[in-house]
């Protein structure tokens, strides 16, 4: 199988967190996340149209959404981005490894308006 290989043009300060616990615990994850950098904003893609959407290059093969969350989160900058998706996944949280990676550049809600035409 052949690995996908980043680039500076494929980075982005917005990164979609997956294998987030379905537990309530969204406050806790902005916690942590907040460590790499400032969160600007955040939103939980409860909706499969929308997590679809925001990992349309990913393999979501292996996701069992119906006791994990997805979330949508932008950064102030790139490198706080960075960051988060390089140290975000090195420890358990809440005993998941989450999966970061970055998000389409298109903006969410211009996204959502595309998918609900």
């Amino acid at each position: 199988m052949a690995g996908r290989v980043f680039t500076v043009a494929n980075e982005s300060r917005y990164v979609v967190v997956r294998n987030v616990p379905a537990l309530g615990v969204i406050e806790d994850l902005l916690k942590r996340l907040s460590l790499y950098g400032k969160v600007c904003e955040y939103r939980l893609l409860d909706h499969a149209d929308d997590r679809e959407a925001a990992l349309q290059f990913e393999d979501t093969s292996h996701d069992d959404s119906e006791f994990t969350d997805t979330v949508w989160v932008q950064y102030e900058t790139v490198n706080n981005a960075r960051h988060a998706k390089a140290r975000g996944v090195q420890k358990p949280f809440y005993g998941h490894k989450l999966q970061i990676s970055y998000a389409p550049h298109v903006a969410l809600d211009l996204m959502f308006i595309m998918l609900r035409g």
